[in-house]
Protein backbone atom coordinates (compact mmCIF):
# COMPACT_ATOMS: atom_id res chain seq x y z
CA UNK A 1 0.00 0.00 0.00
CA UNK A 2 1.36 3.41 -0.91
CA UNK A 3 0.43 6.71 0.72
CA UNK A 4 -0.63 10.07 -0.62
CA UNK A 5 2.62 11.92 -1.35
CA UNK A 6 1.15 15.01 0.33
CA UNK A 7 0.58 13.08 3.58
CA UNK A 8 4.21 11.91 3.57
CA UNK A 9 5.37 15.44 2.72
CA UNK A 10 3.29 16.75 5.62
CA UNK A 11 5.11 14.35 7.99
CA UNK A 12 8.43 15.76 6.77
CA UNK A 13 7.12 19.32 7.18
CA UNK A 14 5.99 18.53 10.74
CA UNK A 15 9.47 17.25 11.54
CA UNK A 16 11.14 20.33 10.04
CA UNK A 17 8.92 22.61 12.11
CA UNK A 18 9.50 20.53 15.25
CA UNK A 19 13.30 20.80 14.82
CA UNK A 20 13.14 24.41 13.63
CA UNK A 21 14.84 23.49 10.36
CA UNK A 22 13.82 25.59 7.38
CA UNK A 23 12.53 23.45 4.55
CA UNK A 24 12.17 24.73 1.00
CA UNK A 25 10.15 23.16 -1.78
CA UNK A 26 13.35 22.00 -3.49
CA UNK A 27 14.63 20.35 -0.29
CA UNK A 28 11.25 18.74 0.41
CA UNK A 29 11.25 17.16 -3.06
CA UNK A 30 14.67 15.58 -2.53
CA UNK A 31 13.92 14.37 1.01
CA UNK A 32 10.61 12.85 -0.13
CA UNK A 33 12.46 11.06 -2.93
CA UNK A 34 15.16 9.69 -0.60
CA UNK A 35 12.63 8.46 1.98
CA UNK A 36 10.54 6.87 -0.80
CA UNK A 37 13.64 5.18 -2.27
CA UNK A 38 14.76 3.84 1.10
CA UNK A 39 11.27 2.45 1.80
CA UNK A 40 11.15 0.87 -1.65
CA UNK A 41 14.50 -0.85 -1.05
CA UNK A 42 13.66 -2.01 2.49
CA UNK A 43 10.05 -3.12 1.94
CA UNK A 44 9.85 -3.75 -1.80
CA UNK A 45 6.81 -1.46 -1.94
CA UNK A 46 6.46 2.22 -2.87
CA UNK A 47 5.95 4.62 0.02
CA UNK A 48 4.18 7.28 -2.04
CA UNK A 49 1.68 6.97 -4.83
CA UNK A 50 2.24 8.69 -8.14
CA UNK A 51 5.71 9.03 -9.58
CA UNK A 52 8.89 11.10 -9.63
CA UNK A 53 10.29 12.83 -12.69
CA UNK A 54 13.91 13.70 -13.49
CA UNK A 55 14.08 17.50 -13.53
CA UNK A 56 17.15 19.74 -13.69
CA UNK A 57 17.75 19.74 -9.93
CA UNK A 58 16.86 16.10 -9.36
CA UNK A 59 13.78 14.00 -8.72
CA UNK A 60 10.47 15.86 -8.44
CA UNK A 61 7.05 14.49 -7.53
CA UNK A 62 4.59 16.45 -9.74
CA UNK A 63 1.80 16.42 -7.13
CA UNK A 64 4.14 17.90 -4.52
CA UNK A 65 5.40 20.42 -7.06
CA UNK A 66 1.86 21.67 -7.70
CA UNK A 67 1.09 21.68 -3.97
CA UNK A 68 4.07 23.88 -3.06
CA UNK A 69 5.09 25.78 -6.21
CA UNK A 70 3.70 29.00 -4.73
CA UNK A 71 6.39 28.95 -2.01
CA UNK A 72 9.18 29.29 -4.61
CA UNK A 73 12.45 29.50 -2.65
CA UNK A 74 10.83 30.53 0.64
CA UNK A 75 10.63 28.15 3.60
CA UNK A 76 7.50 26.02 3.77
CA UNK A 77 5.35 26.97 6.76
CA UNK A 78 2.06 25.26 5.92
CA UNK A 79 1.11 21.70 5.12
CA UNK A 80 -0.17 20.47 1.79
CA UNK A 81 -3.92 20.48 1.33
CA UNK A 82 -6.25 18.95 -1.20
CA UNK A 83 -8.97 20.65 -3.18
CA UNK A 84 -12.44 19.20 -3.00
CA UNK A 85 -13.45 18.78 -6.64
CA UNK A 86 -17.14 19.37 -5.96
CA UNK A 87 -16.95 22.43 -3.72
CA UNK A 88 -13.53 23.82 -4.68
CA UNK A 89 -12.68 24.14 -0.99
CA UNK A 90 -9.23 23.33 0.35
CA UNK A 91 -9.26 20.50 2.87
CA UNK A 92 -6.72 18.97 5.20
CA UNK A 93 -4.88 15.86 4.01
CA UNK A 94 -5.62 12.84 6.16
CA UNK A 95 -2.51 12.09 8.24
CA UNK A 96 -0.85 8.70 8.04
CA UNK A 97 -2.30 6.56 10.80
CA UNK A 98 0.29 3.77 10.80
CA UNK A 99 2.78 4.57 13.59
CA UNK A 100 5.49 2.45 11.99
CA UNK A 101 5.25 4.36 8.71
CA UNK A 102 5.33 7.71 10.53
CA UNK A 103 8.39 6.54 12.48
CA UNK A 104 10.08 5.36 9.27
CA UNK A 105 9.50 8.75 7.66
CA UNK A 106 10.85 10.61 10.70
CA UNK A 107 13.95 8.44 11.12
CA UNK A 108 14.81 8.47 7.43
CA UNK A 109 14.24 12.17 6.81
CA UNK A 110 15.70 13.72 9.97
CA UNK A 111 19.35 13.73 8.87
CA UNK A 112 18.46 15.20 5.45
CA UNK A 113 16.83 18.24 7.10
CA UNK A 114 20.28 19.48 8.09
CA UNK A 115 21.55 19.48 4.50
CA UNK A 116 21.23 22.49 2.20
CA UNK A 117 19.24 22.24 -1.02
CA UNK A 118 22.52 22.24 -2.96
CA UNK A 119 23.86 19.26 -1.00
CA UNK A 120 20.59 17.38 -1.51
CA UNK A 121 20.77 18.08 -5.25
CA UNK A 122 24.38 16.81 -5.29
CA UNK A 123 23.21 13.64 -3.57
CA UNK A 124 20.33 13.11 -6.03
CA UNK A 125 22.70 13.73 -8.96
CA UNK A 126 25.35 11.25 -7.81
CA UNK A 127 27.04 9.25 -10.53
CA UNK A 128 25.14 6.02 -11.11
CA UNK A 129 22.01 7.21 -9.27
CA UNK A 130 18.55 6.79 -10.85
CA UNK A 131 18.49 10.48 -11.87
CA UNK A 132 21.99 10.22 -13.41
CA UNK A 133 21.19 7.01 -15.33
CA UNK A 134 17.87 8.34 -16.64
CA UNK A 135 18.97 11.82 -17.73
CA UNK A 136 22.34 11.02 -19.31
CA UNK A 137 22.20 10.92 -23.10
CA UNK A 138 25.91 11.19 -23.88
CA UNK A 139 29.00 12.56 -22.15
CA UNK A 140 27.91 16.18 -22.62
CA UNK A 141 24.13 16.27 -22.53
CA UNK A 142 21.17 15.44 -20.34
CA UNK A 143 17.46 15.27 -21.02
CA UNK A 144 14.97 16.14 -18.30
CA UNK A 145 11.33 15.27 -17.70
CA UNK A 146 11.32 11.48 -17.92
CA UNK A 147 9.58 9.43 -15.24
CA UNK A 148 11.84 7.80 -12.65
CA UNK A 149 10.08 4.45 -12.25
CA UNK A 150 10.15 2.42 -9.07
CA UNK A 151 12.03 -0.26 -11.01
CA UNK A 152 14.81 2.21 -11.85
CA UNK A 153 14.86 3.39 -8.23
CA UNK A 154 15.14 -0.21 -6.97
CA UNK A 155 17.98 -0.97 -9.36
CA UNK A 156 20.12 2.15 -8.88
CA UNK A 157 19.06 3.78 -5.59
CA UNK A 158 21.99 2.63 -3.47
CA UNK A 159 24.44 4.54 -5.68
CA UNK A 160 23.86 7.94 -4.09
CA UNK A 161 27.47 8.51 -3.11
CA UNK A 162 29.00 11.93 -3.64
CA UNK A 163 32.44 13.34 -2.96
CA UNK A 164 32.82 15.59 0.05
CA UNK A 165 33.14 19.21 -1.04
CA UNK A 166 33.10 22.55 0.70
CA UNK A 167 30.36 23.81 -1.62
CA UNK A 168 27.62 22.02 -3.58
CA UNK A 169 28.57 21.54 -7.23
CA UNK A 170 25.38 23.25 -8.43
CA UNK A 171 25.54 26.11 -5.97
CA UNK A 172 22.44 26.72 -3.88
CA UNK A 173 19.40 26.50 -6.16
CA UNK A 174 16.27 28.00 -4.67
CA UNK A 175 13.59 26.87 -7.07
CA UNK A 176 12.77 24.22 -9.66
CA UNK A 177 10.81 24.61 -12.88
CA UNK A 178 9.22 21.91 -15.01
CA UNK A 179 11.36 20.84 -17.95
CA UNK A 180 10.30 22.14 -21.32
CA UNK A 181 8.74 19.49 -23.52
CA UNK A 182 10.15 20.60 -26.89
Amino acid sequence: MSYDARAVANCIIDLSLEYDQQLTHLSLQKILYFVHGKYLIVSGFPLVGGHFEAWQYGPVHPLIFSSFKKTRGRPITEKAKRTDLLSGEEREIEPIEDKNIRLFIRVNSAHFLKLSAGRLVDLSHAKGSPWDILTKRDSNSRVFGDRITNEIIKKYFNRHIVPIRDQPSCGEPIDEQPPSRD
